[in-house]
């Protein structure tokens, strides 16, 4: 890397940072050297790419940010789009609730547009690029039969019926139109999964209105350590959308630091959220005495948590290879499972349908040793 490049990619990254906690009580303070002009174009790249075109879009407006006029501009232009794809996908979303009703499959709506209008000052501060829903394990068929009724498709063929109702996380469907619905039985892939009660996740909602339609979410303690998961244990290098997400929730007054630390025990999720909150206060630079109850109930400062022992250290070694080899995941999982469920999860397991062979391009040999060598890897 060029001294230039260097000084570029420190120029983008802590205004990155900056836009990222903007608006947050005892965020960083705004970059003082305004970015050139190649620095600015690399901002509005990674703006993008981690969701944060509406805040960056809040800081030019209120001049917290400064730039060019052409900056300024180019800022605004980069909104649009993901401006635009919120609006789209707020419609559908009302769309999806109402054909869920009508065929009397209970719904959450997750993530993008929930946080948006329950934890975020403005809605406008937060875009998303899908719609997220969870759904009953056993509704899950006729989940993906009600949204066909709206053309929507499976992305790829089932492994087995009876692993998407369950076992998976979440099955993707697709639209002609160019959308996506993640259909969620869960909140995670993997072992973890198996540790979250399911009854829970429901136990709990809130509403929110998406033009005249009223949509159900989850509840704030449930929609906060769905947000932890997805920092701490993301299949991918993590958004700073996502670390926003839960640095909102954390800091809401309504919190009751007794109640939710009451439910991570229940789900065995201290070490995620302890990592997710480690990450996201570290990663936005905010103070550890905003989060003051944290520290009194934990023993630990928000941004330097208490290093995982046990199994969630191996198992956040295991979620952080980026590809989330299945078959160790899948090891792991059979591990957690009562008795009943090993044998069906198993099966399904090794020796899916041929369609979903086909659709990774491998027979069924060649997956089987596939699987036996990422297994023997692993050791």
């Amino acid at each position: 890397m060029t001294v230039t490049e260097s000084v570029i990619e420190h120029e983008a990254s802590a205004a990155l940072v900056y836009i990222a906690a903007f608006g947050l009580p005892g965020a960083p303070d705004p970059p003082p050297l305004q970015l050139s002009t190649t620095g600015w174009a690399e901002l509005l790249r990674e703006a993008r790419r981690h969701g944060l075109t509406g805040l960056l879009h809040w800081a030019v407006l209120t001049r917290r940010l400064t730039g060019t006029d052409e900056q300024i501009s180019a800022a605004v232009e980069a909104h649009l789009p993901a401006a635009a794809q919120t609006a789209r996908l707020e419609q559908e979303l009302a769309a999806v609730s109402g054909i869920l009703t009508e065929e009397g499959i209970p719904y959450r709506v997750l993530k993008g547009p929930a946080v948006a209008r329950l934890d975020y000052p403005d809605p406008e501060m937060r875009t998303f690029v899908d719609l997220d829903v969870l759904v009953p394990g056993a509704a899950m068929t006729a989940a993906i039969r009600a949204l066909g009724m709206l053309d929507y498709r499976r992305r790829t063929p089932a492994m087995r019926e009876t692993y998407d109702r369950r076992f998976a996380k979440s099955v993707t469907v697709v639209s002609d139109r160019g959308l996506e619905v993640d259909l969620h039985r869960t909140l995670v892939d993997g072992p973890a999964a198996a540790l979250i009660p399911l009854d829970d996740l429901w136990a709990d909602a809130q509403r929110i209105s998406v033009g005249a339609a009223q949509v159900d979410t989850l509840g704030q303690e449930q929609r906060l350590l769905h947000a932890a998961y997805t920092v701490a244990i993301a299949n991918r290098k993590t958004r700073l959308n996502s670390l926003r997400d839960l640095a909102e929730i954390l800091l809401s007054p309504s919190v009751d630091p007794v109640g939710l630390l009451h439910r991570v025990e229940r789900w065995d999720a201290v070490p995620v959220l302890a990592r997710a909150v480690g990450m996201t206060w570290s990663g936005l630079g905010l103070d550890d005495g905003l989060l003051g109850w944290w520290t009194q109930h934990t023993g630990s400062p928000p941004s330097k948590p208490r290093p995982p022992s046990g199994r969630w250290a191996r198992w956040f070694d295991l979620y952080g290879t980026g590809d989330q080899p299945f078959p160790v995941l899948a090891a792991e999982t059979l591990r957690l499972l009562p008795p009943s469920d090993r044998a069906v999860f198993l099966a399904t397991v090794a020796y899916p349908h041929r369609a979903y062979l086909r659709s990774r391009g491998m027979g069924r040999l060649a997956y089987l040793k596939r699987g036996t060598s990422r297994l023997a890897l692993r050791g």
